[in-house]
């Protein structure tokens, strides 16, 4: 028998506030086929009502990123070959639904090719963005957490969407494993800052961590106690305390300032804590082995469209050898290069530094990894808030041409020279605002000139207020 319609479902779940999901339900409606009668005929005898149970012949899946099509199959169980309804595919996507790991569920089934059962596809999109996941300070280990994690729910991934939603259902099942572990303990699940734009998960037992209140170095001697304070200082007081934790601070915050020494080595081989005296907190106490001073070796460009272009761009970065390697003066370099591509309409151009470190010869060979990306050209110009005396002569004085690499630091270059060259007496607030066509890489731009505020007027002398 040939299954004659198609059906669609979908499940759309957004996060509102702190991970409230509401779930938006869209169905296609089944085709239905009729037939007309003449007038007087017998009335046809009812139709046998359809099976609406047929073998799943394939399934695909749409739209998975980091989730691979097995472990979504698992969690949907739904396999090849058993029978299948509309009423299964439903507990499917709500069992997907249920994991938290999809921002929208959707299927869809037809006929298969063959025509004797239905073709299945799942269309879903992945939730983000992802965060590490880590354990800390529970009665368990880590990779037995995992493990249990997984045979629990087998999207499971070291890294995880945010979500309170996400928080709660691994926090309550990882408190079920420690509890058949005699350890009735309850777990908090939050996401915590580690640096600059850098995130994680963090499972670890509910009752409050305590905050750092101070922290003390010893062992440094190429860099001042007050120089690595004042680095940790703004990132780490105030901050619950873990081990961990506090060590992605000090790779965020106190490794940078020794690769610009060129102790490239450093390492922080011991941290303990002690209760502050004065206020409620920790003390932080951190060990510091510096390591040997390590010199720049050879520096080259990944990304260059050729030698001529390699040897340039090096030249713009201006990484000279010295008594060590600075980091950053590297950094500084390629800020550099990127800067001077964007003005020639690269503007999504991205760099990484990879170093290789030799130490026996205890040299550091440096390797820019260049992503110029599409190169923009400009477009159209379009001036507001000008008369139209004004207008024509801004239009002229503009220098770029449509078609031109276009130079993301121009427009503000040239409102700012409007304004130190005087040429408007009573001229406001200026802004550019460049609207980019990622398609067609075009950039236009919108110059806008606010007028002045009026002048306030100044109360003659002598004339007092009758108020």
């Amino acid at each position: 028998m040939r299954v004659s319609f198609l059906h669609r479902e979908c499940v759309n779940t957004q996060i509102l506030g702190r991970g409230l999901l509401i779930f938006v339900v869209c169905a296609g409606a089944a085709a239905a086929q009729t037939k007309t009668r003449h007038k007087g005929a017998a009335p046809a005898p009812p139709a046998a009502k359809a099976p609406d149970h047929f073998p799943v012949e394939s399934i695909a899946i749409e739209g998975n990123q980091s989730l691979a099509k097995d472990k979504i199959l698992e969690v949907a169980g739904i396999r090849i070959g058993q029978p299948g309804s509309k009423a299964d595919f439903d507990a499917a996507r709500d069992r997907l639904v249920a994991t938290g790991m999809f921002e929208t569920v959707g299927y869809r089934y037809a006929p298969a090719a063959k025509g004797g059962g239905y073709a299945l596809t799942f269309e879903v999109l992945e939730m983000k963005p992802l965060f590490a996941v880590q354990f800390e300070g529970l009665p368990a280990a880590g990779p037995d957490i995992v493990n249990y994690l997984k045979s629990r729910n087998p999207l499971f991934l070291p890294k995880l969407p945010g979500t309170t939603m996400i928080l709660d259902q691994y926090a309550r099942a990882i408190e079920t494993y420690l509890a058949s572990l005699n350890h009735p303990d309850k777990v908090l699940g939050t996401v915590i800052n580690t640096g600059p734009d850098q995130f994680k998960i963090l499972f670890r037992p509910s009752a409050p961590l305590p905050v750092v209140a101070e922290v003390r170095f010893t062992g440094n001697d190429a860099i001042l106690k007050t120089r690595l304070q004042h680095a940790i200082s703004g990132v780490a007081y105030g901050v619950p305390f873990t081990q961990d934790g506090f060590r992605q601070l000090l790779d965020a915050q106190i490794r940078p300032l020794y690769d610009g020494r060129g102790r490239v080595r450093v390492q922080f081989p011991q941290i303990t804590t002690t209760p502050a005296e004065k206020v409620k907190g920790l003390i932080v106490n951190v060990t510091i082995d510096e390591g040997p001073v390590y010199l720049l070796g050879k520096v080259s460009v990944a990304g260059a469209e050729s030698r001529a272009d390699s040897a340039a761009l090096l030249k713009q970065a201006d990484i000279k050898p010295a008594d060590f390697v600075n980091f950053d003066a590297i950094n500084e370099g390629v800020e550099t290069i990127k800067r001077s591509l964007k003005k020639n309409g690269y503007l999504r151009v991205e760099a990484d530094v990879d170093r290789k470190i030799d130490d026996k010869t205890k040299k550091v060979d440096v390797e820019i990894k260049l992503d110029r990306g599409p190169q923009f050209h400009f477009g159209t110009l379009t001036i507001q808030g000008l008369d139209l005396n004004s207008e024509p002569a801004v239009r002229k004085l503009w220098g770029e041409k449509a078609g031109t690499p276009f130079n993301a630091s121009y427009p503000d270059y040239f409102l700012n020279r409007i304004r130190e060259d005087g040429m408007f007496d009573s001229l406001g607030t200026t802004k550019s605002v460049t609207n980019l066509d990622e398609d067609k890489h075009i950039a236009d731009v919108t110059l806008i000139f606010g007028a002045a505020p009026p002048a306030k007027k100044e109360k003659p002398k002598g004339q007092s207020s009758p108020f």
